[in-house]
């Protein structure tokens, strides 16, 4: 038999923007932060237990609402109405007042569980709790500087350029905007 090269896709399969590959990786991504595929997982790590800990909404869940073009977005969870919830198919009321109110008591975070929610490459628990104590609130973590995150304990130069990179797309900005109006909120850090 013979046998043809793979040829790596130069394409998302999923919405056909162009990918790309880091230098040093083998892991081909996606450019476009709005790709379904990638808003799913995004969206998973948002509502985990570490994360966000919105408890009633499992991956399965996600997946329903991202296809039925409820959510597109973190915020959009939080915009979500008991009647759309009740119009999936089955979905009961019980059911759906359970994820509203899980949605809801998520609002009051904490800012280490905030920024690790948001999902940002190379930045895990530790280092989200790490830069939480370091700048103390979100817009100083959003506005920070190259060399401010440098000077950060831990934080070396690809985890900064990561960080930097996250905050320069201004989707991210918005969407941290955006789940403040609505509601979500974190404890400030004491220094």
């Amino acid at each position: 038999a013979k046998s043809k090269p793979f040829k790596l896709p130069d394409h998302c399969p999923v919405c056909s923007h162009p990918v790309t590959k880091e230098e040093g990786e083998v892991v081909l991504r996606c450019v476009n932060i709005l790709c379904p595929a990638i808003v799913k997982e995004s969206l998973k790590h948002f509502v985990a237990r570490r994360a966000m800990n919105i408890e009633r909404l499992g991956d399965r869940m996600i997946e329903t609402l991202v296809d039925e073009g409820l959510v597109k977005s973190f915020s959009d969870l939080y915009r979500l109405k008991f009647k759309q919830l009740t119009e999936l198919d089955r979905q009961g009321e019980k059911s759906a007042q359970n994820i509203i109110d899980s949605i809801e008591s998520s609002k009051a975070s904490t800012l280490p569980r905030m920024i690790f929610a948001l999902g940002i490459r190379h930045v895990g628990e530790t280092t989200a709790k790490t830069l939480a104590k370091h700048f103390g609130t979100i817009e100083k973590l959003e506005h920070a500087s190259l060399e401010e995150l440098l000077e950060v304990p831990d934080i070396g130069p690809a985890v900064a350029e990561s960080i930097r990179d996250a905050f320069a797309d201004k989707t991210l900005r918005k969407e941290i905007a955006d789940l403040q109006k609505l509601g979500v909120t974190y404890e400030e850090i004491k220094k």
